[in-house]
């Protein structure tokens, strides 16, 4: 009987305290931000809100002095890769506009190095068998080729490559453009080749009159 009254009383007790416990308002705990477990250890937690983005790294540029055609100069080590295999002593490149869009490459000193020009900056793009081949070509300071690279086009990828491990490039080299009867020796039959040379001859014909004699 003492342990029934004994029980009845704590029974109470505890229903009381409940009651307070109700009527009072608790403090909320402070907000934090959410955190990932993996494999027992917590992440850095994550921010409530999106990082801002950071605006790119942009290109150091100046302007050049203004001397007929006008672009920007970039100096290394900003100077394209295979700007600098052609010509190792790169400092500048400059773009021009006229007498059509190509780049101009000089050393530390303000020598003429040479050009890189596309074809179709200078509508010398030829028309291969399916469809116009442009080429790029990077030329020394008397328009001879020194470099080629066939542009993205709709030829048939496995006769390009066969022109080009032919050797037809490596041959477009000893192009000279104020001697057109130098191409006679890597003159080939296809479609394809003949485009490709056609564009190369023509864009380093256009240089040699347009820029290296004016």
């Amino acid at each position: 009987m003492n342990a029934f009254r004994i029980r009845l009383r704590i029974t109470a007790w505890l229903a009381a305290v409940a009651l307070l416990s109700c009527g009072s308002k608790s403090t909320p705990a402070p907000a934090r931000a959410d955190t990932t477990t993996t494999g027992g250890s917590a992440t850095a937690p994550v921010p409530a809100t999106k990082p801002e983005t950071l605006n790119p790294v942009k290109r150091k540029e100046q302007s050049l002095p203004e001397s007929g055609s006008t672009g920007v100069v970039r100096h290394p080590p900003e100077l394209p890769t295979e700007v600098l295999k052609v010509f190792p002593n790169a400092s500048v490149l400059r773009s021009l506009r006229d007498p059509f869009p190509c780049q101009l490459v000089g050393d530390r000193a303000g020598k003429v190095l040479g050009y890189v020009v596309d074809s179709d900056s200078t509508n010398t793009t030829a028309t291969g068998y399916a469809g116009p081949v442009p080429v790029r070509v990077y030329l020394d300071t008397a328009a001879r080729p020194r470099r080629i690279y066939v542009l993205d086009n709709r030829e048939t990828p496995a006769y390009l490559d066969i022109i080009v491990s032919g050797g037809l490039l490596d041959r477009l080299l000893e192009y000279e453009p104020a001697r057109p009867e130098s191409i006679d020796a890597v003159t080939l039959a296809t479609c394809s080749s003949r485009a490709i040379i056609a564009g190369v001859t023509a864009t380093a014909r256009r240089v040699l009159a347009e820029i290296v004699q004016r």
